[in-house]
């Protein structure tokens, strides 16, 4: 019996309405390196270097997976599509002060209490998962890097 592909990566998507992360498992250990792919065009995806991945545009995605002995295999392309997601109506959602020191209030509709979010960084690694447990909520990610960041909320 051939155990090898039993190490092939594979993408797992966790899909919300505003955002999918792909997360690759192997069990090669803690020494693989990642490069995501565009399967459209055979390219590289430029920054596109972490296990966690999330697409900026509709398309044709896998990853190219490697470790420290020379092992590379490469993921199944897989198909990230946000048709037919919905806006929220105005004045549900509010974040202030923008731009922050990193510390910011998440004010939000009753309706909108109880929700899960997910903050990410722009190159898909989770940064903060939480509960809104109230209409003015204060976010702080003064531990983290200045930068773009990307709230989903989960379904």
């Amino acid at each position: 019996m051939n155990n090898y592909f039993s190490n092939l990566p594979i993408i797992l998507w966790k899909e919300s309405i505003y955002s999918a992360t792909a997360t690759v498992n192997t069990n090669w250990g803690n020494n693989d390196f990642h490069v995501w792919i565009d399967c459209s065009n055979e390219t590289c995806i430029v920054g596109a270097i972490n296990q966690f991945y999330t697409p900026l545009a509709n398309g044709i995605y896998a990853v190219v997976v490697s470790n420290n002995l020379s092992c590379m295999d490469t993921s199944n392309c897989v198909t990230y599509s946000l048709v037919g997601i919905d806006e929220l109506p105005e004045g549900v959602l509010a974040i202030y002060p923008n731009p922050s020191n990193g510390v910011f209030i998440l004010s939000v509709t009753k309706d909108i209490i109880g929700q899960e979010i997910e903050i990410t960084g722009t190159l898909g690694e989770l940064v903060c998962r939480t509960s809104i447990v109230q209409s003015e909520q204060k976010i702080d990610l003064s531990k983290y890097a200045s930068g773009t960041y990307f709230l989903s909320f989960i379904t």
